[in-house]
């Protein structure tokens, strides 16, 4: 598999002290966000399905580059993917604007981020195996049994796609050929800016 799969593991009650219980929201079985591991991608002269001012979340990894439409990353909220041997997940909130990405290389092995709900108001995650809480925004476990660990990050830009290209154009891109390509924002559709966005 190309990550570990969902395991049913007891959601352990620790807690990190500085976190607020009641500003933790689990929001799984509401809100139908999924996470997409190892999108299609296509190379930037195959993507007609995005303009050039639309915005891209986008890595460079061992010489080679991804770029992650935010128009696709607001509805998964996050994406597991791999460049080599290096996995990583590139993670979106649509509440703030924040787009941070961290590598899932941890105690020896891969791991997977899913969507997990919100703490105060910003998205959170939850490790697929053990289902530990993880701050998108801090780059901590901060409920269960991983609760004091912490992700590294990934360089990731926040820019436009005509930017990434011109600065990569050998980058790849994710294609919008999934199985909720119907959630996406329509191509025509304006994307918002700064905070709405």
């Amino acid at each position: 598999a190309f990550f570990a799969p969902a395991a049913h593991a007891a959601d352990s009650n620790s807690l990190a002290p500085d976190i607020r219980p009641e500003a933790l929201r689990d929001l799984r079985q509401m809100a139908k966000f999924k996470t997409i591991d190892a999108p299609k991608l296509v190379a930037a002269s195959e993507a007609t399905f995005l303009r050039d001012d639309d915005y891209v979340l986008a890595v460079s990894v061992g010489g080679e580059s991804r770029a992650y439409p935010t128009r696709y990353l607001w509805w998964h909220h996050g994406i597991n993917d791999r460049i080599g041997d290096v996995p990583y997940a590139v993670t979106y909130c649509s509440v703030c604007n924040t787009g941070i990405a961290y590598d899932l290389r941890f105690e020896g092995k891969p791991i997977a981020l899913d969507f997990y709900g919100l703490y105060n108001g910003v998205v959170t995650r939850c490790d697929r195996e053990s289902g530990s809480v993880f701050l998108q925004a801090d780059g901590r476990f901060v409920k269960g049994t991983l609760t004091g660990k912490r992700l590294k990050h990934v360089p990731v830009l926040d820019t436009t796609w005509a930017q990434w290209k011109k600065l990569h154009p050998d980058t790849k891109v994710m294609s919008p050929e999934t199985d909720h390509k119907q959630f996406y924002r329509p191509i025509d559709m304006p994307e918002p800016r700064g905070r709405d966005r």
